[in-house]
């Protein structure tokens, strides 16, 4: 046995530099079962401003900001005015939908265990600031997340499928992307996970119906199976 204490004379130590360890979470469909309550409010709300036909044509808005949405629906409608789309989001009642949307089940025991893991615990959405506080609120252990990121109050950090925001709390957080985790829903946060570097965790279990998951390192449908994901050993995570 080597004790501690013994060094080979006139060596150096060689010393380790260890960076963090990452979990980032995006909100929307992953922490909080939301998507369904923004559908049944945005769906109706468009279709009123811009006809059934135009919305059909528009297709998921899973993951999409509302600049994103009216870029879209610019291309399908060229008239639509983007201080109408504004506005009417503007007068979408948030608590409605943050608060009356479900948790999702085994959220807090997740934040848990990453923290007794030594994880560096973040958070990057799309949603203003107010929605996340929103849900912050309910989450027991939401102290334990260091930092969640508003995209949508940081214009100059590009909205997904762009990286800008993972990096931006990767490189706060002084983490390696290699050994970091991001849980996503959408294709374009999927994306963005990606184009950061970290392994991208798919969360399949509040998808809406008929929306199909691409791009992830692996999928989960529950927070037991992320708890599981993360204790594996994975080639580039760890």
């Amino acid at each position: 046995m080597r004790h501690s204490h013994c060094r080979v004379r006139g060596s150096t130590p060689r010393r380790s530099i260890k960076m963090n360890r990452a979990f980032i979470f995006d909100m929307d469909g992953t922490l909080i079962d939301s998507e369904r309550a923004w559908q049944l409010l945005e769906k109706p709300m468009l279709e009123r401003m811009l006809g059934k036909d135009t919305v059909e044509r528009l297709g998921s808005t899973v993951g999409l900001n509302a600049s994103q949405i009216f870029e879209r629906i610019q291309k399908i409608d060229p008239s639509a005015s983007f201080e109408d789309i504004m506005e009417s989001y503007a007068g979408i009642d948030l608590s409605a939908v943050y608060e009356s949307s479900q948790i999702t089940p085994g959220a807090d025991e997740l934040i848990n265990s990453l923290d007794s893991k030594g994880y560096k615990i973040g958070l990057v959405t799309q949603s203003s600031q107010q929605c996340v506080e929103l849900v912050l609120k309910r989450l027991s252990y939401a102290a334990k997340i260091e930092r969640a990121l508003s995209l949508f109050q940081h214009p100059q950090l590009n909205p997904k499928p762009s990286p800008d925001g993972y990096i931006e709390i990767l490189r706060e957080f002084s983490a390696e992307p290699k050994r970091s985790f991001i849980l996503e829903d959408s294709n374009a946060g999927i994306q963005s996970g990606k184009s950061a570097g970290a392994f991208v965790i798919g969360f399949t279990g509040n998808l809406l119906d008929g929306y199909e998951q691409t791009g992830a390192d692996i999928y989960a449908e529950t927070m037991s199976e992320v708890i599981d994901i993360i204790r594996r050993p994975h080639k580039d995570s760890i």
